[in-house]
């Protein structure tokens, strides 16, 4: 008895991904050519993307939240105390 063969990644396409994150075809690869971001390039204007490189890619956009400044005890900015001095 043979195994079956292991069910393939789902891929994207540029068109769906991009409508998903609200922008143009065109803003997304240019964000992939600028950025790095892993694709499959099926034809020379058909590009998808796997689960696995849809995650990567967000991995590499997520930043850590950080904790707001506490106020300057004069009502200042940072800039404008610099300005001050």
């Amino acid at each position: 008895m043979t195994t079956p063969a292991p069910m393939p990644e789902r891929l994207t396409k540029a068109a769906d991904l991009a409508a998903e994150w609200d922008m143009s075809e065109g803003e997304l690869k240019r964000l992939v050519r600028r950025n790095g971001w892993p694709y499959v390039r099926l034809t020379r204007t058909d590009w998808r993307f796997t689960d696995e490189q849809l995650a990567q890619i967000i991995r590499t956009q997520t930043t850590s939240a950080r904790a707001p400044e506490k106020p300057s005890p004069t009502g200042q900015s940072k800039l404008s105390r610099a300005r001050s001095y």
